[in-house]
């Protein structure tokens, strides 16, 4: 983990897991204070999810990636739905770490403003988040328009999963 001249972990610093922190709330809070974006090797394409499918519950906050994907996993699960975008970030293992999950639409937004954006300038993608808008759509982040929409759940779409601790 990369540390600041003063030994505090700042965003942009290197996480624990070799990502990179994309917010330090400035507090221990809701067990939580950073959150860091899975190393870019470790991005992969998915579908979201299926079509016609209501996950209740999952928002659009900071903070809320973790409890959106655990809802995703256990409904889909339910209806012995196993590939999703979700599902991929919860088996993840890096550098030992397996707390992983799908942020998140306003946590991707941070993660883009803060990682993905000062790295990357030829970036064409577009990255799923953990929030469902409707049965069939769910938002995410599309880079090269800098802003948030939604899309049908069957696309496929870019992951970077994150973590918070």
């Amino acid at each position: 983990m990369s540390l600041n001249n003063s030994g505090l972990i700042t965003t942009g610093s290197i996480g624990p897991a070799g990502g990179i922190i994309f917010l330090n709330k400035g507090v221990h809070k809701d067990g939580w204070q950073f959150l860091e974006a899975a190393p870019k090797i470790t991005e992969f394409s998915s579908e979201w999810g299926a079509l016609g499918i209501d996950v209740v519950g999952t928002l659009k906050c900071i903070g809320c990636g973790k409890n959106n994907t655990v809802t995703i996993v256990k409904y889909l699960n339910s209806l012995k739905i196993f590939n999703s975008a979700a599902h991929k970030c919860v088996a993840l293992e890096i550098n030992g770490y397996k707390d992983w999950f799908l942020p998140s639409i306003d946590e991707m937004s941070l993660m883009y403003e803060n990682v993905i954006r000062p790295i990357d300038e030829h970036w064409i993608y577009d990255y799923w988040s953990s929030s469902q808008e409707d049965l069939d759509s769910a938002w995410l982040h599309v880079l090269y328009k800098a802003e948030q929409l939604f899309d049908k759940k069957s696309c496929i779409g870019y992951v970077r999963a994150c973590r918070s601790f």
